[in-house]
């Protein structure tokens, strides 16, 4: 009885899960690794351009720039581990959200420079390209809304996994709970069955006392044609 119930509690387990929905999660993750790679490398090109001709003309390169670097440099490095190890914690979720911060501010401090009708900032004409400039801002928004995506879908995760645990947890408990009560109902049919099987003795016994008393009062027919 106990093997037949463990061998069916996988089967009800793996029933909770959904395959679908799981390759439809790493479908949408592979799809915005992918475009955070793609738009990182767009950054680093960008940005990259003004730093090689501050390098060139031995000028002090902006930390804007250099900002803008490490950010696209961190996403990418994110990413890689992405691809390489399948990484699922609240840990790492909470790393999304500081990169989503990271691009937010970047975006926020370029947009303010760039986009604003007044262009009297220095840092504005420090740059080979006010063009490219323009085309990074929006870059930055992308990558922004990216890893806001990418911070949604990792909480997301966390809940639902949270919730199958429990749901998983909650059936283990009721299998292993009927399990439990199976041999107690065994055992008080058992004793059922025991005492209806004293009952019948003891009335056997007390009948064959009845006639053992029937017999011993009768007379014999020796003694009744003697009289």
């Amino acid at each position: 009885m106990a093997s037949s119930t463990t061998m069916l509690l996988p089967d009800r387990l793996s029933k909770s899960t959904s395959p679908g929905r799981e390759s439809r999660f790493l479908d949408l993750r592979t799809i915005l690794l992918l475009l955070k790679v793609v738009f990182a490398v767009v950054v680093t090109a960008l940005y990259g351009i003004d730093l090689h001709r501050a390098t060139e003309t031995s000028k002090r390169a902006q930390a804007s720039w250099i900002f803008a670097e490490v950010v696209a440099a961190l996403s990418m490095l994110t990413c890689a581990f992405h691809c390489v190890i399948k990484l699922k914690s609240m840990a790492w979720v909470f790393w999304n959200f500081v990169l989503f911060i990271f691009w937010t501010s970047l975006f926020g401090f370029f947009a303010s420079l760039y986009l604003s009708p007044t262009k009297s900032n220095e840092e504005y004409s420090l740059t080979s390209s006010v063009d490219r400039m323009l085309a990074a801002v929006w870059i930055d928004l992308v990558n922004m809304l990216l890893w806001l995506v990418t911070f949604v879908q990792g909480v997301a995760w966390c809940c639902t996994g949270l919730r199958r645990s429990k749901e998983t947890e909650g059936q283990a408990s009721q299998m292993t709970g009927v399990e439990s009560r199976r041999p107690s109902s065994v055992d008080e049919d058992e004793k059922s069955i025991g005492f209806a099987k004293s009952g019948k003795q003891d009335e056997a016994l007390a009948e064959g006392e009845r006639d053992t008393k029937r017999t011993t009062f009768l007379p014999s027919y020796s003694q009744t044609v003697e009289r």
